[in-house]
This record gives C-alpha cells, sequence and structure tokens, in this order.
C-alpha cells in the first residue's frame, strides 16, 4: 500500500531541535502540563502538537513510540469532547459544530501519524521487529479511520469519500503481510483488550451494517461498546457464506461501506463477505446482551448490573440491520408535496388547536417518497424518537400524520436535515387529562412529575395528550399518547375531550418516542368503584 487516498502525508521538514525536546520523559511532562480544566483548549494545544509532528522528519521507531505515548491522552481528550456533541437534537448550535471540527481534525491528524508509521514499515522487507510494530501500526491506522467514520455518524454526516477505501487497502495490506490476526495491545477499548486489525476492521464494518442514521446519539457508543464484545462472532470469507438469506458484501476495492445483497449468486468483483451465522445464532440469547427493564427511547429501570446492557427494542433493531433488513420510514410522500411540520407535542397540539396558525409549524420540503427535508431556525429540534406530525400545505389542520423519526440524515453540517417517519396514525385528536387522584378545583401540584413539563395546560389545569386509533392485524384500538411515563398498567386518568369528561384505563403502555408512551385507554363507567 503505497498511498492514502484520506490521510495525505504533508511535506515533510527537519527539525532536529523540536524531535528532540521529545522524549518519553518530555512527552509524558507535556501531557501532563495539558489543562485538564479547560478540554477543548487542551484539544487544541494537542492538534497542534501531532500537526506539527506528522510535518517533522522522524525515525519509524521515535514515531511510534511518541503515539503510543500520546494515545491515553489522546482518548480521553475524545472523551471530553464527544458528550459535549450528545446534549440536544439538530440542528446544532455554533460551539457544537466547532467542537466536532476540532474532534474530527484530532482524529485524522492522530491516525495520520500512524499511517506515517504504516508507509515507511511496508516500504521496507518486513523483519521480525518491523512485522511487530506493522501489526500495531495498521491496526491503530483502522481504528483510527473506524472512529473518524463514528464520529461522522454521530453527526448523521455523511462519511467523507476515500475513507471506506483506505479502511479496505489497510486491510489488504494486513492480510498480505500475514498480521491481519496478530493481537496487539489496545487498553483504550471498552473491554480493556488485545486486539487485531481484522478485529478493528470487522467492527467498523459492524457499525456501519447496523445502520447509524437510524440510531440515538447516545446509543452510538453503547452499541460499539457491543460490538466490540460480539464481533468475535464474525468471520471473514472468501466466497458467498452458505445459510445467509441475504450475503453481507464487501467490495475492498471500492470506496463503498458494506451492504446487503439478496442475489443467491453475486458476481461483485473484488469482494470480501462477512460471516454473521454465529452472530445470529448468540444474539438469540437476549438476556446475555439487553435488559428487559431498559426502554429503548428512556433511562427507566437502568441498574449497575444493566448498565453494560442495551434494550431490548435496540437489540431487535440491531438484529433487523444485521439481517439485511433495510430501515426504512413509510411511504408519505410519493406525491412530492410540500408539508408543514409541527415538532413535539406541545407544537402538534397548538397546531391542531390553532386557525390558520402557522407559528407551530414548519415547511418541509419533499426529498424522496419516504423523506422530507427541513431547515429549522432553532437548535435542537429534532432526533430519532422525536414526535412530529405533519400535513399537505392546503390542507386542514386536523388532517395529518402522526408519527416517530425513525431515520435522520445532515447532508451538511450547516443546512438542511432529511428524515423519515414511521407512521402511528392518520388522525389524530386533543386531549387533556389529570390524575384522578387529585381535586379539579386545587391546584395540581407542577412537581408531580418532572417528564411532564411543557405539556401541561395551566389555564384548564390539565395535562396535553394526543388520541387516535391504531389498527393491528387482529383489532382497532384508541390510544392515548402523554408526556409522562408515571403510570403503568391498569391506571385510571380522567380525560377532558369537547367539553366532556370522563375516566379512562390505561392498558399496556409503550415507550414510543423520546419523552412519550403511547396507551391503549378504555372509557370506564363514573359510577364503578375504582381501584388505582
Amino acid at each position: 500500500m503505497k498511498n492514502s487516498f484520506y490521510l495525505v502525508i504533508p511535506e515533510q521538514n527537519k527539525n532536529n531541535e523540536f524531535l528532540l525536546s521529545y522524549d518519553k520523559a518530555s512527552v509524558n511532562q507535556w501531557v501532563s502540563s495539558l489543562p485538564v480544566t479547560n478540554p477543548n483548549l487542551a484539544a487544541q494545544l494537542f492538534y497542534d502538537f501531532v500537526k506539527k509532528y506528522n510535518a517533522t522528519e522522524a525515525s519509524l521507531q521515535e514515531r511510534l513510540q511518541v503515539l503510543e505515548l500520546l494515545r491515553p491522552c489522546f482518548f480521553k481528550i475524545k472523551r471530553s469532547l464527544c458528550p459535549q456533541l450528545i446534549g440536544s437534537g439538530f440542528p446544532k448550535g455554533d460551539e457544537e459544530k466547532h467542537i466536532f471540527e476540532l474532534l474530527v481534525s484530532i482524529e485524522k491528524e492522530f491516525t495520520l501519524g500512524y499511517w506515517l508509521v504504516v508507509r515507511e514499515i511496508t516500504h521496507r522487507n518486513i523483519k521480525w521487529l518491523q512485522g511487530k510494530n506493522a501489526a500495531i501500526a495498521i491496526q491503530r491506522t483502522i481504528k483510527g479511520l473506524a472512529g473518524i467514520v463514528t464520529s461522522y455518524s454521530l453527526m448523521f454526516l455523511p462519511v467523507p469519500d476515500w475513507i471506506w477505501i483506505d479502511l479496505h487497502s489497510l486491510y489488504k495490506l494486513s492480510v498480505k503481510i500475514k498480521k491481519e490476526k496478530t493481537k496487539v495491545p489496545d487498553e483504550e477499548t471498552l473491554l480493556g483488550k488485545r486486539t487485531s486489525a481484522q478485529d478493528s476492521y470487522i467492527q467498523i464494518l459492524l457499525f456501519s451494517l447496523s445502520e447509524p442514521s437510524g440510531l440515538m446519539q447516545r446509543e452510538m457508543h453503547k452499541i460499539i461498546g457491543l460490538i466490540e464484545t460480539i464481533s468475535q462472532f464474525v468471520s471473514v470469507e472468501k466466497l458467498p457464506v452458505s445459510g445467509h438469506n441475504a450475503q453481507c458484501i464487501v467490495l475492498i476495492d471500492e470506496d463503498r461501506k458494506p451492504y446487503f445483497n439478496v442475489d443467491k449468486n453475486p458476481n461483485e468483483g473484488a469482494s470480501i463477505f462477512l460471516n454473521l451465522i454465529k452472530l445470529h445464532s448468540n444474539l438469540k440469547q437476549s438476556n446475555k446482551f439487553s435488559s428487559k427493564q431498559l426502554s429503548r427511547f428512556g433511562v427507566t429501570g437502568l441498574t449497575k448490573n444493566d448498565s453494560k446492557k442495551i434494550s431490548t427494542g435496540l437489540l431487535n433493531y440491531l438484529r433487523e440491520r444485521w439481517s439485511g433488513i433495510d430501515l426504512k420510514g413509510d411511504s408519505l410522500f410519493s406525491d412530492r408535496l410540500d408539508r408543514y411540520v409541527a415538532v413535539g407535542l406541545n407544537d402538534i397540539y397548538s397546531s391542531l388547536s390553532s386557525n390558520k396558525n402557522l407559528k407551530h409549524e414548519v415547511l418541509a420540503k419533499s426529498f424522496s417518497e419516504r423523506q422530507l427535508s427541513c431547515f429549522f431556525s432553532k437548535e435542537g429540534v429534532l432526533s430519532i424518537g422525536s414526535l412530529v406530525s405533519c400535513r399537505q400545505t392546503k390542507a386542514p389542520e386536523y388532517k395529518r400524520y402522526l408519527g416517530i423519526v425513525n431515520k435522520v440524515m445532515m447532508p451538511k453540517l450547516k443546512g438542511i436535515i432529511v428524515f423519515e417517519i414511521s407512521t402511528l396514525s392518520k388522525q389524530i385528536y386533543t386531549v387533556s387529562y389529570m390524575d384522578m387522584d387529585m381535586d379539579m378545583d386545587m391546584d395540581m401540584d407542577m412537581d408531580m412529575d418532572m417528564d411532564m413539563e411543557g405539556d401541561y395546560d395551566s389555564k384548564n389545569k390539565h395535562y396535553k395528550a394526543l388520541l387516535y386509533r391504531v389498527k393491528t392485524r387482529s383489532k382497532e384500538k384508541t390510544c392515548i399518547l402523554m408526556a409522562s411515563g408515571a403510570y403503568k398498567d391498569g391506571d385510571i386518568v380522567r380525560m377532558f375531550m369537547k367539553g366532556k369528561n370522563f375516566p379512562i384505563m390505561l392498558r399496556g403502555g409503550d415507550n414510543i418516542g423520546q419523552g412519550y408512551w403511547q396507551f391503549e385507554c378504555r372509557r370506564i363507567d363514573e359510577g364503578k368503584k375504582l381501584n388505582r
């Protein structure tokens, strides 16, 4: 492998004075002097140093030694920057955009340092010591490029050109020199174990196949930890895998991510195939990896024992993606007409209640038969799991779809958001409710449920909700959607609708989005004794 397409080597300059000041003791002292109380400044200083070091001539062994000394600091900086990107939805603010750009700049520059080592080693005959260094350098470069892929995925941005061809080429190189399975220390994995170039390569392939555009930001690092655990059940094959309904194909000579193909006799040129049979078999043992106490869109039921597990809903999502089932929103926009979109229970409620008042809605254009594209002037409006409602621009307020965002893409860091929707209902009604234990003439305790903050109607002292019908294979049921996880199966609330009020019993609660719960509701007799 003579060249990298994404990692471009800068012009090398001699700077002996700079190099002499960075022996092992000096590097450790420099790292310890970074301003820990100002992680963003520390990140900028780290980037400046690595960039200067990459442009300085150094021996192969010296460069690798310095990079390995800096590696713990590199991951510490990543851990300080990433949480700053996941605190809200999209679009992101200027500060978050700056942090993201700094993060990927550091990742690219640090990975480039290891690529310099790889290129130098592989230009020579591989001796034993150099072979050991080659295994380390290739694994680190693959891991670094994989980190860049996950960072772009974290922001729902397209992966830059040439990253995938570099990843494939590095894996091919490791196979060529017979170092793809050589284990090297990798203390920064979540499991703190030794990994190989092939391990890191399979892990980023699995992450890509998980369709990150359908994951919440906070789910991505959880999935990376899971993948590190289960990647041992995946192998690379030269021929199609018997027993797969859809072949998982990697075109190793193209700048393309892995994908599934249902063709029984795929002829795709230079390809390798992922064998996922053992993976599917192990994922059937759901208790090993998931907890029924965890809700995909909530945090309730989290215990110390569950901290490394994911929700059953998220595990089912991964099973589908790794079986070759595409993630698709509903085909709602085949007419390719514009839509008015309201996001969140409050704006949907208000848009249904208003008369030709568009301040609670934004204009969205049809991007495809399944996708809408929209520009939001406010920050943090939309994310996976957001509750949305849309209607054609000429349709009346009441004629609208209700759904949950299940896929998000950002064509660019600045600009429109493209998203898809999983439909809940094609017709919805505004209702409100209050707890049966509360006196209707008394003020409600605003601290009762902090999850419901913002969905409280202070004028009527009720909580807002939406009512709609849901059709299943066996029946049709009436459901209420509320912004509270405080209720459970069998609880009773008083519902207010069109000037009337009556008690309803809640059944089969389901956390269907970020901050939203759906219950089947049944009206009960007013005079019937109510047991809570």
